[in-house]
Protein backbone atom coordinates (compact mmCIF):
# COMPACT_ATOMS: atom_id res chain seq x y z
CA UNK A 1 0.00 0.00 0.00
CA UNK A 2 2.41 2.56 1.02
CA UNK A 3 4.88 1.53 -2.26
CA UNK A 4 1.61 2.13 -4.40
CA UNK A 5 1.20 5.46 -2.77
CA UNK A 6 4.64 6.59 -3.46
CA UNK A 7 5.73 5.06 -7.17
CA UNK A 8 1.57 6.33 -8.38
CA UNK A 9 3.01 9.89 -8.07
CA UNK A 10 5.27 9.46 -10.69
CA UNK A 11 3.59 8.06 -12.94
CA UNK A 12 0.89 10.47 -14.83
CA UNK A 13 -2.03 9.90 -17.23
CA UNK A 14 -1.59 6.38 -18.86
CA UNK A 15 1.82 4.85 -18.03
CA UNK A 16 -0.02 4.18 -14.37
CA UNK A 17 -2.73 2.01 -15.65
CA UNK A 18 -1.21 -1.31 -14.89
CA UNK A 19 -0.17 0.24 -11.40
CA UNK A 20 -3.86 0.79 -10.99
CA UNK A 21 -5.16 -2.48 -12.14
CA UNK A 22 -2.49 -4.42 -10.12
CA UNK A 23 -3.68 -2.98 -7.07
CA UNK A 24 -7.17 -3.16 -7.25
CA UNK A 25 -6.86 -6.55 -8.27
CA UNK A 26 -5.01 -7.46 -5.38
CA UNK A 27 -7.89 -5.62 -3.02
CA UNK A 28 -10.24 -7.84 -4.86
CA UNK A 29 -8.56 -10.54 -4.31
CA UNK A 30 -7.31 -9.93 -0.61
CA UNK A 31 -11.77 -9.31 -0.11
CA UNK A 32 -11.44 -5.57 -0.07
CA UNK A 33 -13.71 -4.99 -2.64
CA UNK A 34 -14.63 -1.25 -1.32
CA UNK A 35 -10.63 -0.34 -1.47
CA UNK A 36 -10.33 -1.77 -4.88
CA UNK A 37 -13.59 0.18 -6.04
CA UNK A 38 -11.78 3.97 -4.42
CA UNK A 39 -8.62 2.99 -6.45
CA UNK A 40 -10.52 2.42 -9.67
CA UNK A 41 -12.49 5.54 -9.35
CA UNK A 42 -9.00 7.43 -8.96
CA UNK A 43 -7.88 5.11 -12.07
CA UNK A 44 -10.90 6.13 -14.20
CA UNK A 45 -10.17 9.86 -13.13
CA UNK A 46 -6.27 9.30 -14.07
CA UNK A 47 -6.41 7.73 -17.04
CA UNK A 48 -9.99 7.35 -18.37
CA UNK A 49 -9.70 3.19 -19.53
CA UNK A 50 -12.43 1.69 -20.58
CA UNK A 51 -11.34 -1.74 -18.25
CA UNK A 52 -11.37 0.36 -14.97
CA UNK A 53 -14.93 1.60 -15.53
CA UNK A 54 -16.13 -1.83 -16.33
CA UNK A 55 -14.46 -3.07 -14.03
CA UNK A 56 -15.71 0.30 -11.64
CA UNK A 57 -19.50 -0.87 -12.29
CA UNK A 58 -18.79 -4.88 -11.51
CA UNK A 59 -17.48 -3.43 -8.29
CA UNK A 60 -20.11 -1.37 -7.67
CA UNK A 61 -23.14 -4.09 -8.45
CA UNK A 62 -21.79 -6.70 -6.16
CA UNK A 63 -20.33 -8.82 -8.89
CA UNK A 64 -16.32 -9.60 -7.98
CA UNK A 65 -16.80 -12.80 -10.21
CA UNK A 66 -16.73 -10.41 -13.29
CA UNK A 67 -13.96 -8.32 -12.45
CA UNK A 68 -10.97 -8.69 -14.85
CA UNK A 69 -8.22 -6.65 -15.84
CA UNK A 70 -8.16 -8.52 -19.69
CA UNK A 71 -8.72 -5.11 -21.20
CA UNK A 72 -5.26 -4.39 -20.63
CA UNK A 73 -4.14 -6.82 -22.63
CA UNK A 74 -0.59 -8.55 -23.14
CA UNK A 75 1.12 -6.08 -20.27
CA UNK A 76 -1.76 -7.96 -17.76
CA UNK A 77 -1.21 -11.28 -19.22
CA UNK A 78 2.77 -10.70 -18.53
CA UNK A 79 2.20 -10.87 -14.51
CA UNK A 80 1.09 -14.17 -14.66
CA UNK A 81 -2.12 -13.59 -12.53
CA UNK A 82 -4.52 -14.53 -14.99
CA UNK A 83 -4.63 -16.58 -17.88
CA UNK A 84 -5.26 -15.33 -21.41
CA UNK A 85 -8.55 -17.13 -23.06
CA UNK A 86 -7.83 -19.93 -25.13
CA UNK A 87 -7.53 -19.30 -28.59
CA UNK A 88 -10.88 -21.08 -30.52
CA UNK A 89 -9.65 -24.05 -32.50
CA UNK A 90 -11.43 -24.37 -36.04
CA UNK A 91 -13.60 -27.68 -36.21
CA UNK A 92 -13.22 -30.65 -38.58
CA UNK A 93 -15.12 -30.78 -41.63
CA UNK A 94 -16.82 -34.06 -42.13
CA UNK A 95 -17.20 -37.01 -39.53
CA UNK A 96 -13.31 -36.87 -38.91
CA UNK A 97 -12.10 -39.95 -40.74
CA UNK A 98 -11.70 -39.57 -44.01
CA UNK A 99 -8.75 -36.81 -44.53
CA UNK A 100 -10.19 -35.83 -47.78
CA UNK A 101 -13.93 -35.21 -46.31
CA UNK A 102 -15.35 -37.85 -48.71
Amino acid sequence: KKVFKRKIMWFRGDRGTLLYGLMSWIYVKVGEPDEARQILLKAKEATGGDTFKRNWEHLSNNREKSFSNAGLGDQWYSLYLENPPAPKQQRMRGNGRNPRGF
